[in-house]
């Protein structure tokens, strides 16, 4: 590694580079712009040879910028002609690592840069062509099963230097899943390799759908005017910062069973997605609206079998408008307390509030008291059952 100044004209941001986000010059970036003029440089940027990277030659510019973005936006801003760069020599794959790795440690990620950059490491490192193994067989398939049955060492680990992607080699995706889940999230687990998989998917969403995995003031003003125009609330994200929510995880099964069972000549999936999104949001709390979502899609999952494009196109709206109009009117009826002789039930979830008006309907009851009697009727005949009373 080599330590050297070098001006600021002569630095371009990597291809590799995990913060894709534009120089905000916010009241956060700001501070740090004070701080540079005030303290100087505190740490270096991480910098490799731009004829490393894919700009090829088709920059003028010498170093590219692996990690240190922001710092890099910053001393500009204050004015720098020049800064202390730490230079290394790294292919495409050490450099996207390095530079996760490194933003992580700072300005945390927004969940979408943290997929974007796991994607490309994940790009970068996926086996191609057919594969032998001495313990599995010689088929991607084979490789794959015995892979999830035992802990085939051919498998699971990559062979040569791990310091770079030009020596390592993965047989199956399941081993590059697992080699990602321990480089970022410390192990290979079932929950780490889960993770990077949701990530990954968030990363293959399209972008109008990605922004939702951004905090809302970190998103662009396209993104902002996408959400607005989708009636989707400025608040509502399914960013966690690091994992990928219960919400999160409704996004991307709302968008895949679109995919799968509508025809794309009759609903837009994108679309679908976003209305989908802004018609359920009743500024509940993310479990309600998760349930939400899940009803709706179990719904839609059989739109597939119509084969009228413009017939399921019609299904979609008539659904998704009947379920709105079934949530609105839940929620007109939901009361704060059920009282029942003496005793107030105070529901401080909104999901038992939805709970109660959904027994209410289901009993053919309309009063609390009802339908509270009803079910302690019931409890009490399995109690006299259950103990021979």
């Amino acid at each position: 590694m080599e330590r050297k100044n070098i001006e600021i004209d002569n630095l371009i941001v990597d291809t590799a580079q995990s913060r894709k986000g534009e120089w905000a010059g916010d009241e956060q970036d700001q501070r740090l712009v004070n701080s540079l003029e005030r303290d100087g440089l505190m740490q270096s940027l991480l910098v490799r040879p731009v004829e490393n990277t894919g700009y090829g030659e088709n920059v003028e510019e010498e170093y590219a910028i692996v990690a240190g973005s922001r710092r890099y936006h910053a001393a500009m801003e204050a004015g720098f002609e020049t800064i202390h760069c730490k230079v290394i020599d790294a292919d495409d794959f050490e450099a996207a690592k390095k530079s996760l790795k490194e933003n992580e440690e700072r300005k945390g990620l927004s969940d979408q840069e943290v997929a974007r950059s796991l994607k490309m490491q994940f790009e970068m490192l996926k086996p191609n062509g057919k594969v032998e193994c001495p313990d599995c067989g010689d088929s991607f398939e084979d490789l794959n099963r015995h892979s999830n049955q035992a802990n085939c060492e051919t498998v699971t680990k990559p062979e040569g230097n791990e310091s770079g992607s030009g020596s390592l080699t993965f047989l199956t995706e399941s081993a590059v899943y697992g080699y990602l889940a321990t480089e970022h999230f410390g192990d290979d687990g079932k929950t780490q390799v889960k993770k990077v998989k949701q990530l990954i998917s968030i990363a293959e969403l399209p972008e109008e759908i990605q922004a939702m995995w951004k905090p809302p003031e970190e998103r662009t003003e396209e993104e902002e005017e996408t959400l607005k125009k989708f009636d989707i609330e400025r608040d509502l994200t399914a960013e966690r910062g690091g994992d990928v929510s219960r919400l999160g995880n409704e996004v991307l099964s709302l968008h895949r069973t679109v995919d799968e069972n509508t025809d794309s000549d009759a609903i837009n999936t994108t679309n679908a997605v976003l209305e989908t999104m802004g018609r359920l949001d009743f500024d509940q709390n993310p479990t309600d609206m998760e349930q939400d979502i899940q009803t709706f899609r179990s719904e839609i999952s059989e739109i597939g079998d119509i084969e009228s494009a413009e017939e399921q196109e019609r299904e979609f709206r008539t659904r998704l408008e009947n379920h709105q109009q079934q949530i609105r009117e839940m929620n007109e009826e939901l009361e704060d307390e059920t009282a029942v002789g003496q005793v107030n039930l105070t529901f401080k979830d909104q999901r038992y509030k939805r709970y109660h008006a959904r027994a209410k309907q289901q009993m053919g009851v309309s009063s609390n008291t009802e339908v509270v009697r009803e079910a302690y009727r019931d409890y009490l005949e399995e109690q006299a059952d259950k103990n021979g009373w």
